[in-house]
Parts: structure tokens; sequence; C-alpha cells
């Protein structure tokens, strides 16, 4: 066993570990007031279990780059099922919550896009202006570079991404 799939192990055990942990204390002390909001607690429990695969395969990746300087995809197999097979489950989730409501009598599809870009678009600008000031705390805009910087800000504003000026922007978010 390599010295990175013995962290990979551990990491897994820590995670199984805090999962359960926090499952027992959750379940004992109730945070959230009881309503009948049409939500499915298992769903939102895998959902929560999924989020924390995805942040365990990221961290991972993040943690091999930091320490030997490679961006590379994990070699151990189950961290790197972390990612990908979570990120499957999700999608396989979001579209079964999805067919639920549009098989309603009543399908709003401008309500369905309002409450997606309702959902996504604050994210997405809060992550833009967290990628601009990372960027504008490393890289120096003159006169001269000036017309480069406003094409890197449309391309990360129409979901392009992108480096300024040798400045590796999405590594920013990337782990």
């Amino acid at each position: 066993m390599t010295l990175f799939q013995s962290e990979a192990l551990l990491l897994l055990v820590l995670l199984c570990f805090s999962v359960t942990i926090f499952s027992l204390i959750f379940t004992k002390i109730n945070i959230l007031p009881e309503t009948n909001s049409g939500r499915t607690s298992t769903i939102d429990g895998l959902r929560g279990i999924l989020a924390l695969s995805v942040m365990t395969h990221h961290f991972y990746i993040t943690y091999i780059w930091k320490t030997v300087g490679e961006w590379k995809k994990p070699e151990n197999i189950l961290i790197d099922n972390f990612g990908g097979v979570a990120v499957s489950l999700f999608f396989l989730i979001t579209g079964y919550l999805f067919i639920s409501k549009i098989r309603k009598d009543e399908v709003s599809w401008k309500q369905i896009y309002i409450s997606r870009i309702k959902r996504i678009i604050p994210l997405y600008l809060f992550v833009f202006l967290f990628i601009l000031a990372i960027t504008l705390l490393n890289v120096q805009i003159t006169a001269s570079n000036y017309i480069e910087f406003l094409k890197w800000v449309s391309d990360w504003i129409l979901f392009k991404g992108g480096s300024f000026q040798n400045f590796e922007s999405g590594l920013v978010i990337a782990g």
C-alpha cells in the first residue's frame, strides 16, 4: 500500500466516522422546524453524503497538488470514484425530483426556469467575485493589459473561465 493509498483509506475512515457522529448528534437535536414542505429527508440525507464524497474527492486532489505539485486524478480508485459516482448520482436524483415537478397537471416552465436562475446566478456571481478578488491580489492591471483583463472578465461571466497574465485563476476554485 503506497503512502497516498493509506492516506485515502484514512480519509475514508474519517469521513465515515464524521458522518456517523454528526448523524447521531443531529438526530437527537431537532434544529429545524418540522414542516411538510414536500421534501424527502432520506433523499436529503443521501445528497448530504454525496456532497461529502465530492468534497473528499476535491480535497484529495488539492492535497496531492499542494504536496506533490501535480494536479492529477487520484490513483486510488475509491477516492477517484468518490467524485464521478457521486456527481452521477446527483444527476439521477435531480432528474427524479425534476420529473415529479413536471408530472403535475399544471407545469409552469417559466417558474421552473426562474427558480433555477435564482439558485444558480447568485452563487456564480459570488464565486466570480471571489476569483476576481484573488486574481487582483496576484496580478497588476495596467493600461497595456486592460483590454486583456476585460476579455478575461467577460470569459468568466460567460462561463468560459481562463487565466490572466499567467495566473491560473481557475485553480482558485478547482479543488
